[in-house]
């Protein structure tokens, strides 16, 4: 039996699931199930979520909040691989091969997230062999996305680079039914989106300035409200 506040923990957990694209096609009945075994985490801003080379025993799911994945070159220095928004899994690929942490992550800003542990979630999968399938689904289309980032840095202008990091910072499914635009909170430094495109600062506030002018985009102060997709995804190699 439930107490009332268990019970209202777990349809909160249930809620939370349901807005996740990656959860969205469980039944409410596969969801009571799976949402008792969420725990819930917050971060402070700066706080490391986990290092590269870490066990991998936890998934993540962010519910508020972003987060940066990174990695460290030989000489020392960070590279930003990826900012995580609210509803985006992430700690699923070493969850589910067993192997170490493949980078680090980090909080931009103070962050909740629910987390699911490895013997849970392999459970859960075997049990529900046709939730396999969106996983396959899902990192499938992470590696899409990793290789048009690897496309676009070797073969895109400052442009192209440019308008692939705006683009990756659009949460997933957030374009959909928007006339208006897409408003964009920038977590990261002018200096850290730059390194992200592999452009300098210089460049990449010339190329902001220039989108801006062609009306492709706005800027306001933290925020970049992305007007027009199209002309973005067309600079891209």
């Amino acid at each position: 039996m439930f107490y009332p506040e268990c019970r209202r923990m777990t349809d909160d957990r249930q809620l939370v699931l349901r807005h996740v694209p990656f959860f969205q096609d469980l039944s409410v009945e596969e969801l009571a199930k799976l949402a008792p075994l969420l725990r819930e985490a917050s971060y402070r801003k700066n706080e490391v979520l986990f290092r590269t080379n870490d066990p991998g025993n936890t998934l993540f799911i962010l519910r508020s909040g972003r987060v940066k994945v990174t990695l460290t070159d030989r000489h020392g220095r960070e590279v930003i691989l990826r900012v995580l928004q609210p509803g985006e899994i992430f700690g699923e690929m070493a969850v589910l091969d067993g192997y170490p942490r493949s980078a680090t992550v980090t909080a931009l800003e103070k962050s909740y997230a629910s987390t699911l542990d490895r013997d849970s979630f392999l459970r859960f999968i075997q049990s529900h062999p046709q939730w396999s399938l969106k996983m396959l689904s899902t990192m499938s289309r992470r590696l899409r996305k990793a290789n048009e980032r690897i496309s676009s840095a070797i073969l895109s202008d400052a442009h192209g680079k440019v308008s692939r990091v705006l683009l990756d910072l659009i949460p997933e499914g957030e374009w959909e039914g928007k006339r208006e635009g897409i408003r964009v909170r920038l977590s990261l430094t002018r200096q850290q989106l730059a390194a992200m495109a592999g452009v300098t600062r210089e460049t990449f506030i010339r190329v902001l300035k220039e989108f801006e002018r062609a009306g492709s985009i706005r800027t306001e102060g933290k925020e970049i409200i992305i007007l027009k997709q199209a002309d973005l995804s067309r600079e891209i190699f």
